[in-house]
């Protein structure tokens, strides 16, 4: 299924969000991740032990840390 996905996108996929946040789904989530580049991979629920050591190149977060917050829009109230 990795490889299928990653043909898919042309092995261009840079941010996931895992919405399952399984131990499967979280090393399958780091493994699609394009291999030319850094990824992030961003989780609903806590990373599993050894994720963070999956990939090197790859930043995985959990809710409390997300690094896509400081791309979203600030509201004006």
């Amino acid at each position: 299924m990795v490889q299928k996905v990653k043909d898919a996108a042309g092995n261009k996929i840079s941010h996931i969000l895992d919405a399952v946040s399984g131990s499967d789904t979280q090393f399958t989530s780091v493994k699609i991740l394009a291999e030319d580049k850094p990824g992030k991979v961003v989780l609903v629920q806590p990373p599993v032990e050894g994720i963070q050591n999956a990939r090197k190149d790859a930043q995985v977060a959990s809710p409390s840390t997300l690094l896509l917050s400081n791309h979203l829009p600030r509201s004006n109230h």
